[in-house]
């Protein structure tokens, strides 16, 4: 599965699978934007506007033109935000995609702003917020990232934007619109039967011509390093299980073998229900129910992470330690074909889900300009040798370079 590149005139990159004979299209555009890139004055502001940007324009003048106009064809439409992405995506049926391709644009390119508009969005993501604070993992999750990248830009935890969401202007938030939605900072990713050329035709007719003139620059660089680490961070909960997070401060995008490295290593450690720890764990000694491992990329810093919930945080923590310890000499070369086996069928058999390959490729955009086809990211994991996966393990998987997470009813202090 291979994807082509474009860029248009005004900087905008076009990338597209053609999937023969799909009746689907997935159409999303992607922005180089997020909380990270906030200051702190405009926490929140990127959630907001992925609100606002469906909420209408001159020429479908509410959020109501917008919807009905998508949901009488039976298309799908959604927007997330994360520290360092933005992304706003419609499915749609074959025959639509010319009309929901003058949709995205209308609505990213020509939003009105109404005053109205802003403050019954602000209402909502009010609501949605109390939701997210509501839900106990989410909320945790969020909190450990916060401490995680401790004083760092991507430290910043939407759960703490209500504040600033509430007092937003429309003046400022039209400043802020100008600081991401660029073209320089935005890809059109598109998956459905279209050839390259089909797809680049209707980025130039609905896109080609977006102002650049007036762009405004991010108060925020996240390209700064972590300066000032934490090892440790408690907070004590009621719930009726400890939550029990382990992350390492591992390199940047960039890193490519290193990560690939880090990706397998997940896998051996927390896979299925035969990963490495979750047998020790659970299948052995009863001690949890479910355990995550994986890596977590972002354009200058990764983050690997083992997480989980019990009601025996230190014996846990203890066992999850030694495993990770001994891996230069447990972790054996007959594993190492196994892992990257698992690791391929696994990502094929997400990909074959076409909006799954629009989010791989839409992701590695907004972390990496130099992206990754499909193939190209399973011929690298064939790569990978044993003798690498050895030297990431001693080099990042360290207690030196270690971050714990506990929060649960008892305040445990855990010795690193």
């Amino acid at each position: 599965m291979k994807y082509n590149h474009s860029i248009l005139k005004n900087g905008l990159k076009v990338i597209s699978i053609q999937i023969p004979d799909a009746e689907i299209a997935n159409i999303s555009i992607w922005f180089k934007a997020g909380y990270g890139y906030e200051s702190d004055n405009e926490c929140g502001y990127t959630h907001l506007f992925e609100h606002l940007l469906f909420c209408g324009t001159q020429k479908r003048p509410d959020n109501y033109a917008v919807n009905i106009e998508k949901d009488e064809i039976g298309a799908y439409s959604n927007a997330f935000t994360f520290k360092d992405q933005l992304y706003f995506v419609i499915q749609t049926g074959k025959n639509y995609i010319d009309q929901m391709f003058d949709l995205l644009s209308d609505t990213i390119l020509n939003s009105s702003l109404k005053e109205e508009a802003i403050e019954n969005e602000k209402k909502i993501v009010m609501n949605e917020l109390r939701k997210t604070q509501g839900n106990r993992l989410d909320s945790a999750a969020r909190l450990e990232l916060e401490h995680f990248f401790n004083e760092h830009p991507l430290a910043k935890n939407i759960l703490l934007s209500a504040e600033t969401v509430q007092r937003a202007t429309r003046e400022e938030l039209k400043n802020f619109y100008k600081s991401f939605c660029i073209p320089t900072r935005a890809a059109v990713v598109v998956s459905g039967d279209l050839p390259h050329h089909a797809v680049v035709a209707l980025c130039e007719k609905y896109f080609g011509s977006w102002d650049v003139e007036k762009a405004l620059e991010f108060k925020t660089d996240i390209s700064q390093p972590i300066t000032n680490w934490k090892q440790y961070y408690f907070k004590k909960d009621p719930g009726p299980e400890t939550i029990l997070s382990i992350s390492f401060y591992t390199p940047g995008v960039n890193a490519i073998k290193e990560n690939l490295a880090l990706r397998l290593i997940a896998n051996y450690l927390g896979y299925g229900f035969t990963g490495l720890l979750y047998k020790e764990l659970r299948i052995k000694r009863g001690l949890i129910y479910s355990l995550d491992s994986y890596n977590q990329l972002f354009e200058y810093i990764g983050r690997f992470n083992i997480s989980t919930q019990t009601n025996k945080p230190q014996e846990v923590f203890n066992s999850i330690n030694k495993i990770v310890n001994e891996l230069p000499s447990s972790f054996d070369k007959e594993s190492l074909d196994t892992l990257k086996r698992q690791c391929i069928n696994s990502f094929l058999r997400k990909i074959s889900d076409p909006s799954e390959v629009v989010k791989f490729l839409g992701r590695g955009f907004t972390i990496n300009d130099s992206i990754q086809s499909p193939d190209e990211y399973i011929e690298s994991i064939k790569s990978v040798t044993y003798e690498e996966v050895i030297d990431v393990i001693r080099q990042y998987l360290v207690s030196s370079n270690m971050f714990v997470f506990v929060q649960g009813p008892e305040n445990i202090k855990l010795e690193l």
